[in-house]
């Protein structure tokens, strides 16, 4: 399903700017996530409880993280986007051996992450020429880099610091607060948006959210 995320964001911003759409898609990925974030007695209890873990995964997975992916992947090739999302493996096992004591960073590790983001440059390769262009583009490259990081940071902190939250409440959570500082934001930066979008877009859209609040929960 996470797949289908890039080409999903790539088709989007072709109708709409990065903190707006972001912010749609996580809004709606929240309230679709909320009904299963049950019993509802203790929601607000292990809100309250915990609240410093869920503040800091939403400010590096959903502000930080999606705020850079989605106004990098504006200014690169999908190609190009591609490979340097499929470095996110590698900077995961950096991060994870910086972060975890038992979790040290082997040169097996090293070589099977770099073999397989191998395999993501051949195959980009082969659908684009793989060549960095403007000065925007290693802006862009830098952006999902750090999006990259920030994303591989959370991960650590989830798995070492969730346990005994329910996992569709710090979906919903999270993915509905992130969603709505990007969508405030969206106003102040990038203007008012459109008041109508094709049929594509809202599809687009509704996918996409489907897609977060089933992907985010099963993770």
């Amino acid at each position: 399903m996470w797949s289908t995320a890039y080409a999903g964001i790539k088709l989007g911003l072709r109708f709409d700017k990065p903190f707006h759409f972001a912010g749609l898609r996580f809004i709606i990925a929240g309230l679709i996530t909320l009904p299963f974030a049950r019993p509802y007695s203790s929601f607000f209890k292990i809100l309250k409880e915990n609240w410093k873990v869920i503040a800091l995964v939403i400010f590096l997975q959903l502000l930080v993280n999606y705020s850079l992916f989605y106004t990098g992947m504006q200014l690169v090739p999908g190609a190009l986007g591609a490979v340097i999302v499929g470095s996110q493996p590698l900077i995961t096992a950096i991060v994870a051996s910086l972060m975890q004591e038992d979790d040290k960073l082997t040169r097996r590790k090293i070589a099977t992450a770099i073999f397989g983001l191998s395999g993501v440059i051949l195959i980009s390769a082969g659908r684009q020429a793989l060549r960095i262009g403007a000065a925007s583009e290693l802006l862009g490259i830098g952006m999902i880099l750090v999006a990259n990081a920030s994303l591989s940071v959370s991960n650590v902190i989830v798995s070492l610091r969730t346990e005994g939250i329910n996992p569709f409440m710090l979906s919903s959570v999270s993915l509905f607060t992130g969603g709505l500082v990007l969508y405030l934001v969206s106003f102040p930066l990038e203007g008012l948006p459109s008041k109508h979008y094709p049929a594509e877009y809202w599809i687009i859209l509704l996918w996409l959210s489907f897609m977060a609040a089933t992907a985010f929960s099963i993770w």
